[in-house]
């Protein structure tokens, strides 16, 4: 088969909706943020009272060989303990009112939202938005503690056949 043929018969799959490796040449590379430590109080270590932490997670998604932001790549992202929000699903407290939503006190920044619950997950398939972008918060609301330390919680991300973990650590 010739190279046009080649590309013609890609390009034909890729339109009829088969899937196709977008990262066939492992151009995709995730830069994820560094491991975090965020404010957390035995106090605080109850499931569903409103208390807890929203970290960020931002996740940039570029090409190894270019160093450009790639939109539109999903990323898969999982978390151990911790439900995973979008950015659009958290509201500040004075800005608007919700169906769905609790008041959720944020101790890392000292301040009320509200978080839309029903879309929230543990895992999960984002997509890059315009500027290479993948923003996401992570809902600590309980974590696991054994002898009197809490547990770290591993955030696992991947993108294409690049994949790294971050993990979340109660300072």
């Amino acid at each position: 088969m010739n190279r046009l043929t080649s590309i013609l018969f890609v390009a034909t799959l890729a339109a009829a909706g088969c899937d196709v490796d977008v990262d066939a040449e492992g151009r995709v590379r995730i830069l994820p943020p560094d491991d975090v430590a965020f404010v957390w109080d035995v106090s605080m270590n109850a499931q569903d009272d409103g208390m807890g932490a929203l970290v960020p997670l931002d996740v940039l998604v570029y090409d190894r060989h270019t160093g450009e932001p790639m939109r539109d790549v999903e990323v898969d992202v999982s978390i151990e303990h911790g439900v995973l929000l979008p950015e659009d699903a958290l509201m500040l407290f004075r800005e608007a009112s919700c169906a769905t939503c609790v008041s959720f006190w944020d101790a890392q920044l000292d301040r009320t939202v509200l978080l839309d619950e029903t879309d929230g997950v543990s895992s999960g398939v984002f997509l890059s938005d315009g500027d290479g972008m993948v923003r996401l918060y992570a809902v600590m609301d309980e974590l696991p503690a054994r002898d009197g330390e809490f547990e770290v919680s591993a955030v696992q991300i991947q993108a294409g056949r690049d994949a790294v973990m971050v993990l979340l650590q109660a300072d």
